[in-house]
């Protein structure tokens, strides 16, 4: 069996730790492109949907082999297939934002700037505005609640990147400053991504597997990919 489809044996072998334990510590670092094919002694199901909360619903699993107290349950990266749901799509885009962002800060404090960021300022203005133009508006933007939370700190986010910008270009840029700006921005992002993962995205989830709307999956992803909207071939954004 190849490496990308490496086979685990847990129902043998050292039981010091619970199984759920052992199981996350395997899946932790799953990388895209790669699977693990465990060989468990109880509903693998329940295990992997409690070890995928943990991760930030990053996993995807088929079980491969079932009977008599034995099961074989096939598990990819998330990214592997096309995304199950709108929840799924714009979780993938938080964590595609966190890396580049995090790229964009290794690049500050070595003293660079330069495309990193240029993509980063891109693709975070195309999650901000399918969250404002399309999916809000699309499932009826309240006054109050989630969705005027998720405004404000998009107002917010997008101050703290201009920041960014700001320091980073230009005679006078400044990669340390910059990199402050970024680390401040990092923070707010992280716990917009985790209200977001909590209160809201889950709500438009059911109403987008009630409403059945196929094609909003697809003009979001549209719009997050370059191929339409802001920063897209044509539109005049640098």
């Amino acid at each position: 069996m190849s490496a990308e489809h490496e086979r685990i044996d847990l129902t043998r072998g050292d039981a010091s730790a619970p199984l759920h334990t052992r199981v996350f510590y395997l899946l932790r670092d799953l990388q895209r492109g790669r699977a693990l094919e465990l060989v468990v002694d109880e509903d693998p199901d329940l295990l992997l949907e409690a070890v995928n909360f943990q991760l930030r619903r990053r996993l995807r699993w088929e079980v491969a082999e079932a009977g008599a107290g034995r099961w074989v349950v096939r598990v990819r990266h998330r990214d592997d297939g096309r995304a199950a749901g709108l929840m799924d799509l714009m979780v993938r885009d938080h964590e595609r934002l966190d890396r580049l962002l995090a790229g964009v800060l290794a690049e500050l404090n070595a003293g660079r700037t330069g495309a990193p960021l240029a993509e980063f300022a891109t693709a975070l203005r195309r999650h901000v505005e399918v969250e404002n133009e399309i999916l809000a508006p699309h499932f009826g933007a309240q006054p109050q609640g989630p969705t005027a939370v998720m405004f404000e700190d998009h107002e917010r986010i997008l101050a703290e990147l201009d920041l960014v910008l700001e320091s980073a270009t230009g005679p006078e840029a400044d990669p340390v400053q910059a990199a402050a700006y970024a680390a401040m921005l990092s923070g707010s992002m992280a716990k917009h991504e985790g209200r977001e993962e909590r209160e809201l995205f889950p709500y438009w989830e059911e109403r987008f597997r009630r409403d059945g709307d196929s094609g909003l999956l697809d003009r979001v992803q549209a719009v997050l990919e370059g191929r339409t909207g802001p920063g897209a071939p044509g539109d005049g954004v640098a």
